[in-house]
């Protein structure tokens, strides 16, 4: 009787030890983990986390198991070195969640639908192509990027499908001698001036319809993504320092 006291008063005490250990290594483990690493657990979930392949083959889903156990040694490592208390290390977080946060934003910008493009545009653009277009950029004043000495005039022979798009799709509605609004281009402000267009002996095959409407419904888009921005830059506040930027003579 007094063995089996002495077995029971035991049984308690390594349990209670038992619990004690894990109430120090914090929660239980999660049900559905798959593996633990050091302290770190990778759970069934994470299988579908981030993933661009099917795990329906046996071999591909342990190798996809083995790669997430690679990471967290690598992670455990990097912390055990305090990589993740360095400058470098925190600069370049903060440069990527900066530049996530701008690429979804104007993501969910451009799911917003654009003007579609209307019969005129589309057959203005099917009328030019394969003609010899004679333009004359007039700078107007330059741009952020540009400077007067590289904002000059120019006159530009070329076939219409040659052109850069942007300036294709401001010839679309042009009559020659006529004068378009400003635009900006190559990083200047500038008026296109048409002055001829004239029949050629190509025999390229003529643009597809549908493809047309495309080109000019991305280019609506893009359009409307610079309205926008240009009107965040307006109601913003912004100063430049010029005296910080000069470059010393």
């Amino acid at each position: 009787m007094r063995y089996l006291f002495y077995i029971i008063i035991f049984m308690l005490l390594l349990t209670a030890g038992v619990i004690t250990l894990t109430a120090r290594d914090g929660k239980q483990p999660p049900g559905d983990y798959i593996a633990k690493v050091n302290d770190r657990y990778i759970l069934k979930s994470d299988l579908t986390k981030g993933r661009n392949v099917s795990l329906d083959s046996h071999d591909i889903k342990y190798e996809f198991i083995n790669s997430l156990i690679t990471k967290e040694v690598l992670i455990h490592e990097a912390m055990e070195r305090k990589i993740d208390q360095e400058e470098a290390f925190r600069q370049s977080i903060k440069n990527f969640y900066e530049q996530s946060l701008v690429k979804t934003l104007l993501d969910r910008q451009l799911e917003k639908p654009p003007p579609k493009p209307t019969e005129a545009d589309i057959s203005a653009y099917l009328n030019l192509h394969n003609k010899k277009v004679k333009i004359r950029l007039q700078p107007v004043s330059a741009s952020s990027q540009g400077s007067s000495e590289v904002c000059q005039a120019e006159t530009i022979e070329s076939l219409f499908q040659n052109l850069a798009f942007s300036l294709r799709m401001n010839l679309l509605h042009l009559h020659e001698g006529d004068v378009s609004d400003k635009i900006d281009f190559m990083g200047c402000s500038y008026t296109i001036r048409l002055d001829t267009v004239s029949k050629t002996a190509q025999n390229g095959s003529p643009e597809n319809h549908e493809k047309v409407a495309a080109l000019i419904e991305d280019f609506n888009r893009e359009q409307l993504l610079r309205k926008w921005i240009a009107e965040l830059v307006q109601k913003a506040h912004v100063e430049v320092n010029t005296h910080t930027i000069e470059v010393p003579q």
